[in-house]
């Protein structure tokens, strides 16, 4: 049996902040002369540069039309439509300078050895994409878990000889004009988050796009999943950007892409606090992007490592094969990109491929157990405000879990000789989450949770639950470790494992029963965990191998459960997103017959679990987190339970007979008898409504 994430090892990484340390410092580093591997192949025109880039834009067919288009549509001349995409390019395109990125890269290093201890690279994949970047565009697709994502991706470029990535970035890092045009000298090009029905916008980056990889002077970078993740899980891929990534590929203007998955994993996220508090429903401050690099109060933590996994490149033409007839999609008109829905399929599967290697290639710490077994104790004791958690308690969860770990041949990383150290370690990295505890010279001590201030009267008025921002952030932590379960929690979730229902009648169901039934929750599911569309089968039969691997189930035209309480410790792990979808199910089932927007849905739902944590009927703090409940909404958008009016508004409806059905569902699974369905409580809407 394979197994599940990477581990650190001596042979396959290195970490080239203890090789800086070896040879120097920052400032020898940074000396050092430079060869960078750069596509050298016949076939590309490369050295464009940013003005002849932008040449190459505005001349093209595409844009050119686009810009008639605009001209005759808003009654305006051409020349000044011209001039708006000319001012739109300049605004937009990136203007690489070795000399800015040399400053650049020196002072991050300085930073970046006094808050990490270390950044871990599998160096030898470099070596093979110096060899495929002479040949081939490359394009980076890295996770997105923190800003620091893109200048670590830049740094260990530069360290490794690879010509640094020209960066598709937010329009919000120029929010500081002084950090936008820093990045854009190190070869960030800006993109809006929206382009709405901007026709010219939309037709000038795309073109931009292409045109970086028709003339591959450097290797591309950008989020498939489009922004951060502040849940430190996998986030839906967003398709737009990659289509026009792969357009060049399927209309014959290239042989070949080649697409890099990059896993970044984080000890300690610098931006953890902040994801708390803006999950909570708090603005993201302004300048987010500047204020994060300038507070001084980063240099006084320290951070851990980071993890820095290059994925076997994925080549288009390899993916892609036979199954798209690109002689007809290159014979179409350059300004045609509307791809048939077969092409936008096919795409979309990349995209989700991608996302699958990010997991796959993924490390793990030990803290993600450290912290879901945390928050397992604390709704152990949910009526205990002032819980005090007992080390040695803390540390048999963590081990029972780890050694489940071990049987189920899923890596957790660990850089101490024993669990015990390393759990110490961990608690001690994180400090800031808990309330003066005194690790060292201490066989066991106690813990408390952080108090993060929320003013009185927000928190009041929102009703948001005493410690919610901690419970937010450990619940992100454990969430890295959540993919590897998800569909074997499912399997344990279909069962009836519930104490009072345990026996063997009920251990004991037909496999095409069991398997409609994990189709159902998989796709309710997709949004809170990311799956390749098709591959639902071969997910299931991996799952079951895997519990059929440690005797949990045996299966002949049944499936039959030989392990309760086994199985119940792996569905634990997805329990708190089951419950809260059922959660925010019936709370949206209650305000049927009324048409909200999406914003007051949100608003709805997230006072009504706080109003539930508060009251102690609920017990998953985490799940008021708006991240959780846009999923949530977004999946009975999908399922067409929730439905958009046709007004000017965007109100949706709720449709009784799905959301009916969805609970008549929920119902046939006894897991649920505990958390009782039929006891919807319909009090007044006024209560909630009035919030908004």
């Amino acid at each position: 049996m394979e197994s599940y994430g990477r581990i650190v090892d001596n042979e396959k990484y290195i970490n080239i902040l203890k090789v800086l340390r070896d040879n120097g410092g920052p400032y020898n580093w940074i000396r050092e002369t430079k060869n960078f591997a750069k596509n050298t192949s016949e076939f590309h025109t490369t050295d464009i540069g940013r003005n002849k880039a932008i040449k190459e834009v505005l001349s093209s067919y595409s844009v050119k039309n686009t810009i008639r288009e605009v001209a005759l549509k808003n009654n305006q001349d051409v020349e000044n439509v011209t001039q708006d995409a000319n001012d739109i390019l300049y605004n937009m395109a990136q203007n690489f300078n070795l000399t800015v990125v040399r400053i650049v890269g020196y002072t991050l290093m300085k930073i970046f050895d006094v808050v990490l201890d270390g950044v871990y690279i599998n160096n030898k994949e470099m070596e093979i994409l110096k060899e495929l970047i002479k040949e081939n565009p490359i394009v980076f697709m890295p996770t997105h878990k923190s800003y620091l994502d893109f200048l670590l991706l830049s740094i260990v470029c530069y360290d490794q000889n690879i010509t640094l990535p020209c960066i598709a970035a937010g329009m919000d890092f120029q929010n500081s004009a002084f950090i936008g045009e820093t990045l854009r000298l190190c070869g960030a090009f800006f993109l809006k988050r929206s382009f709405g029905n901007d026709k010219l916008y939309w037709s000038i980056f795309s073109e931009y796009v292409k045109v970086q990889i028709r003339y591959p002077d450097r290797p591309m970078e950008y989020f498939v999943e489009g922004t951060r993740s502040r849940t430190q899980k996998s986030l839906f891929p967003k398709y737009g950007l990659l289509q026009m990534v792969i357009e060049p590929f399927l209309k014959n203007n290239v042989y070949d892409i080649q697409i890099v998955p990059v896993s970044i994993n984080y000890d300690r996220v610098m931006e953890e606090i902040l994801y708390g508090y803006e999950l909570l429903g708090f603005p993201k401050p302004k300048e987010s992007t500047s204020s994060l690099f300038e507070a001084r109060s980063i240099l006084k933590e320290r951070y851990g490592n980071v993890y820095i996994t290059f994925g076997n490149p994925i080549s288009t033409r390899n993916f892609f094969g036979t199954r798209l007839d690109r002689l007809n999609i290159s014979s179409s008109p350059n300004q045609c990109t509307n791809f048939n829905n077969d092409v936008r399929k096919q795409i979309r599967e990349l995209a989700h491929v991608i996302i699958k290697k990010h997991n796959e290639n993924s490390i793990s710490t030990i803290f993600p157990i450290i912290s879901f077994s945390i928050l397992q104790i604390w709704n152990e004791n949910i009526s205990n405000e002032k819980l005090s958690i007992k080390y040695n308690d803390l540390l048999k969860r963590v081990i029972m879990y780890w050694e489940l770990f071990k049987k189920l041949k899923i890596n957790t990383y660990h850089q101490h000789a024993t669990i015990n150290l390393e759990v110490r370690y961990q608690i001690s990295l994180h400090k800031n989450l808990f309330s003066n505890i005194e690790i060292d010279g201490y066989d066991s001590f106690e813990i408390t949770l952080s108090e993060f201030n929320i003013d009185k009267e927000v928190q009041r008025k929102n009703l948001i639950p005493h410690n919610s921002v901690v419970h937010i952030v450990l619940q992100n932590y454990a969430n890295q470790l959540a993919h590897h379960f998800v569909d074997m929690g499912i399997i344990g979730t279909i069962f009836c494992i519930d104490n009072s229902t345990d026996n063997d009648n009920v251990c004991i169901l037909g496999y095409e029963e069991v398997y409609q039934k994990y189709v159902r929750y998989k796709e309710l599911l997709r949004y809170e965990f990311v799956y390749v569309p098709g591959e639902e089968k071969n997910d299931f039969q991996k799952a079951l191998k895997r519990l059929e691997m440690i005797r949990i189930c045996s299966i002949n035209k049944n499936i039959i459960i030989n392990d309760i309480t086994q199985l119940k410790l792996i569905t634990k792990i997805i329990e708190s997103f089951i419950h809260g979808f059922i959660n925010v199910t019936k709370i949206i089932k209650q305000i049927s017959g009324q048409c909200l927007t999406d914003k007051e849905l949100l608003t709805i739902c997230q006072l009504h679990i706080g109003k539930e944590v508060i009251s102690k009927t609920y017990m998953y703090t985490q799940n008021v987190s708006a991240d959780f409940i846009k999923n949530v909404i977004n999946s009975l958008k999908h399922q067409h339970i929730i439905v958009k009016k046709d007004n000017i508004k965007n109100e949706m409806f709720i449709n009784s007979n799905g959301i009916n059905e969805l609970i008549k569902f929920f119902k046939s699974s006894k897991y649920f008898k505990k958390y009782v369905l039929e006891e919807i409580i319909y009090e007044s809407n006024t209560f909630i409504v009035s919030k908004i």
